[in-house]
């Protein structure tokens, strides 16, 4: 009897300490606890989205995100402030070295595809452009409305970004192979700061993340699209738009006629069972996945759906 007493005994203490840490507070699981990300702020909405649900579905787990420019995010991961970033690319070859140099391998998991959008002002009679004019637009060979069009006036076009270390301004320059976004780009502090300005600037175009007006259903995106003008822009493997011209909407960017695509990242510098995996684990689920193609984004992973067949 006494050593079934025994055994019981050091099965609850064993049941307790898992469940406890050395300070007595609650251990964090995949689960629960209480943990700070960062994300990209272009990539702000479908990050809310995704969090919504995980943190309706599992009481116990606290995600508190903060949002800001992607180069300001990645920098709060190298420096362990945050378990993770949510951002429209990889680490690149310096970031990689660093974590290497600290014998640290982050995880960088693909949780979807989504795009830049370009937006004008609603007076703009020309919101069509081909691939072959942002092409000349960006690497410095145009930069006025009548290098486009003769008949658009020779008015300067002003390219607006949301911040010098935005992800947006970054994929530009990578896109185009640029060491420099040429003078006519310039960088405010927000998306919501772009969106005044070409609201307010005939001459200008905007650059900002497609999850911000790829949601038919959202209040912010319809807002949005009420304020400025969407732009089509031709294929890659159409630089003069013989064929037309596209949107950043999901079934452009699921096809690759939206030259302007991005995958989207969780980058993670957590092992173990802890909370950020377990979010990671939820956003590349089968819910998760539902959210972002709800969101107009391209899930992964198709979410699948189940229909039983009952024969009389």
């Amino acid at each position: 009897m006494r050593t079934i007493l025994n055994l019981l005994l050091f099965g609850t203490l064993l049941f307790v300490f898992s469940c406890t840490s050395p300070t007595g507070e609650s251990a964090e699981t995949t689960i629960s606890g209480d943990i700070r990300i960062g994300v990209d702020d272009n990539l702000r909405l479908i990050t809310e989205a995704e969090l919504f649900i995980f943190e309706t579905d599992y009481k116990d787990a606290k995600v508190r995100a903060l949002y800001g420019p992607e180069g300001d995010m990645v920098d709060l991961l190298m420096k362990d402030s945050v378990r993770l970033v949510i951002t429209g690319r990889k680490l690149s070859t310096d970031e990689t070295k660093f974590f290497n140099s600290k014998k640290i391998h982050p995880r960088e998991q693909k949780i979807a595809i989504d795009g830049l959008a370009l937006v004008v002002n609603k007076a703009n009679s020309d919101s069509t452009f081909s691939y072959e004019q942002l092409k000349a637009l960006f690497t410095g060979k145009a930069g006025r409305w009548s290098d486009f069009d003769p008949a658009n006036g020779d008015e300067a076009i002003r390219v607006v970004f949301d911040n010098p270390k935005s992800g947006n301004a970054g994929f530009i320059k990578q896109h185009f192979n640029l060491k420099e976004l040429p003078s006519n780009c310039y960088a405010l502090k927000s998306n919501e700061e772009v969106l005044k300005y070409v609201e307010n600037n005939a001459g200008s175009i905007g650059i900002i993340g497609s999850n911000y007006i790829s949601d038919s259903d959202d209040s912010l995106s319809q807002s949005i699209l009420k304020r400025v003008k969407v732009a089509g822009v031709s294929a890659i493997d159409d630089p003069k738009a013989i064929k037309g011209y596209h949107g950043p909407y999901q079934e452009y960017i699921a096809d690759e006629s939206y030259p302007f695509r991005r995958d989207v990242f969780i980058i993670s510098r957590e092992l173990g069972t802890h909370l950020g995996n377990g979010f990671i684990a939820f956003v590349t689920g089968d819910k998760g996945q539902r959210i972002i193609l709800k969101a107009g984004l391209v899930p992964v992973v198709f979410p699948t759906r189940t229909v039983e067949i009952i024969s009389e």
